[in-house]
């Protein structure tokens, strides 16, 4: 071993004076400076909390518009069975006319549809959309996908529902079944970006390129709790605001248009009115209430303050045609063709000549990992067949998994972390270095710098031509800050473990209690499960590593090295395909996650209905199975494989 190899890279007696003006400087921040440090990524998780309140706020209301829309096209297309319907219904309101078996199959069929395709769609979106991002920029795509969200909103306020919603002596411009089917097509069109994926996955990518090695767990973190949050008070609070200030779609019509009615009536003669007349159809009591959709136009203005805001405080990120007309050399441009990101799947040879496969299996535990988590619908679905629950009870399940979950993300994890923090084993270039220390590295780390496990993977290149101090101040700073990196990433895998533990355990746990038919006994087994809530974000980080540690081992392979490159511009292109590392991944999995979006509850909804009546338990099990197999799959992968021809 050489002699910088022993000497401490860090913290030795000469640096001792920098590390204490560097601790006393983190110590004397004050909230200005806490502020400015935290602002970058803060900004992004307001906008990722406005984007997922656009989203999920308005699915309860969509269940029920579709609802209303089916069953208006069912009597309007059966007239006769609104008579029949009415003699047994003594109330004669709409909710109990709706409640047939036909209108239920029909607004379930048609959700299906809406959820089927906007998954396709969002895969699509993703493989088009991602050869573009870097000339069109990730805040243009996100504007524009929040903003196609409009096509299903802004119609839905004045699209009419005939009856039993409104008195069929009441004029409609269109019918029922036309009105249905064009809001159909509409939300095709809404979802033609995928709904939220394309926006999450921009997300993503700017939580990560504001982020450095120790806070982009974080990061991460914050869009699951935003998400969370979104989704607890998102549909509560827009089904509270719709009921405190109804709006009907009638109610739209007549203010689209006013100007023109009131131009006619000023012509208008006054008539007297007519007899009365009844149709063979009884009429809606005036107390039901009529077409409500209030959450359509919350959902709208949250909508149009999300452009707003995200047109704000989004950064502008650099096109990649300003990026190549600044650039020195035109000839390294040209010769350097981007390829699909889709190609990265396939293991190409490292500089090692070994194939890597870490990529494809760390999309495969992905997709095990989102197929899984799949099973809390099918949760919710039992709860409500197997203890006759109502919607208002179901209600309560979505706040009790809400609740637990933020919980788990907000109380629970930060504790965790601190803990793992203290006890996770260091590697060897920073065991001698304090904790404090490690975070301060952390904190100056950029996100893309490859893992290192050991002094001696850095050794200076003579050709650089550098002097021996310059060379070796070169080799500090790459093994310090990628020994950090190597760091987080095992206290982010000690997170995950804990977290798929307890995801393993309670769907294990709601199998055992499924045979005891005990409610309070499954609900208890659900927050088990809530406590793995963590799990997807810090996964998401130790991936980063892995993807960035593969993408630098198969950049300086000879066959892919630029023809005249010198050492410098290899290290450059070492360095760029690293920092595509975020990139790269996101794009994969967020198409695997819309693809299991797609493919996940069709299995789901397969398997409970051929459980249902013999093995209940059938789907906590396989969640426990797909669980498991992701866990050994993800913790056989190696965060950092070093090489042997350059230690050679």
């Amino acid at each position: 071993m050489i002699d910088e190899e022993r000497r401490p890279l860090l913290g030795g007696e000469g640096q001792t004076d920098n590390q204490t003006d560097n601790n006393k400087v983190h110590s004397n921040q004050t909230f200005s400076d806490k502020f400015r440090e935290r602002w970058p990524i803060a900004k992004l998780l307001i906008v990722a909390l406005m984007m997922f309140i656009s989203s999920s706020a308005i699915f309860p209301a969509l269940i029920q518009l579709v609802r209303s829309f089916a069953c208006a096209e069912y009597y309007e297309q059966h007239p006769h069975s609104a008579i029949m319907q009415s003699l047994v219904s003594f109330k004669n309101d709409p909710v109990d006319l709706c409640d047939i078996d036909e209108v239920e199959r029909r607004s379930a069929s048609i959700l299906t549809f809406i959820q089927i395709i906007g998954s396709l769609m969002a895969t699509i979106s993703l493989f088009i959309l991602q050869p573009k991002l870097r000339k069109w920029g990730k805040k243009t795509i996100f504007l524009i996908s929040i903003a196609i969200l409009l096509f299903d909103r802004v119609p839905a306020l004045f699209l009419p529902i005939g009856y039993p919603f409104r008195s069929p002596d009441d004029p409609m411009p269109i019918s029922s079944t036309t009105s249905f089917r064009i809001f159909i097509g509409l939300c095709m069109l809404g979802n033609s970006m995928g709904s939220e994926f394309v926006g999450l996955f921009c997300m993503r990518l700017f939580v990560t390129e504001a982020s450095s090695t120790g806070n982009k767990t974080q990061g991460l973190l914050g869009i699951a709790q935003m998400n969370i949050i979104s989704i607890t008070i998102g549909p509560a609070l827009t089904a509270w605001l719709g009921t405190l200030i109804p709006f009907s779609s009638s109610t739209f019509l007549k203010l689209f248009t006013l100007f023109r009615h009131t131009h006619d009536d000023q012509e208008r003669q006054p008539t007297l009115p007519g007899p009365p007349t009844h149709g063979p159809i009884p009429p809606v009591p005036p107390a039901a209430k009529i077409e409500n959709v209030s959450p359509y136009l919350i959902s709208t203005i949250t909508i149009l303050l999300t452009l707003v805001i995200a047109y704000i405080l989004l950064p502008a990120d650099h096109r990649e045609d300003e990026i190549e007309e600044s650039a020195s050399d035109d000839h390294t441009n040209k010769t350097k063709v981007r390829e699909p990101f889709y190609w990265r799947l396939w293991p190409r040879k490292d500089i090692d000549g070994k194939r890597d496969w870490r990529i494809l299996k760390v999309v495969l535990v992905a997709m095990l990992h989102m197929g899984s988590a799949y099973t809390i619908n099918i949760y919710i679905t039992f709860f409500g067949h197997s203890f006759h629950w109502g919607p208002e009870s179901v209600s309560l399940i979505l706040s009790w998994l809400g609740i637990a979950r933020l919980f788990s993300l907000f109380i629970v994890t930060p504790f965790l972390i601190a803990y793992l923090e203290r006890v996770v084993q260091k590697p060897a270039p920073i065991q001698h270095l304090k904790l404090e220390e490690i975070k301060a590295i952390a904190k100056e780390a950029p996100v893309d710098e490859p893992p290192v496990e050991s002094a001696s993977e850095f050794r200076p290149r003579e050709t650089y031509g550098s002097t021996s101090e310059e060379e070796e101040d070169n080799t500090t700073s790459h093994t310090i800050r990628g020994a950090v990196v190597t760091w987080r990433a095992l206290v982010d895998r000690s997170v995950l473990k804990l977290s798929w533990c307890f995801d393993i355990s309670g769907w294990a746990l709601c199998a055992i209690f499924t045979v005891f038919g005990s409610a309070s006994l499954l609900l208890l087994s659900a927050a088990v499960v809530a406590l793995g809530a963590p799990a997807q974000a810090v996964r998401q980080a130790v991936d980063l590593v892995i993807v960035g540690d593969v993408l630098a081992r198969t950049a300086e392979h000879p066959h892919q090295r630029i023809e005249g490159e010198t050492g410098i511009e290899e290290d450059q292109q070492v360095a760029h395909s690293n920092a595509q590392a975020d990139e790269i991944y996101f794009s994969l999995s967020s198409i695997f996650e819309s693809t299991i979006t797609f493919i996940g509850p069709i299995f789901s909804t397969y398997v409970y209905n051929r459980t249902l009546t013999t093995f209940p338990a059938a789907n906590w099990l396989t969640a426990v199975v797909m669980y498991t197999i992701a866990f050994i799959l993800h913790f056989s992968i190696p965060l950092h494989v070093r090489s042997t021809i350059r230690n050679a």
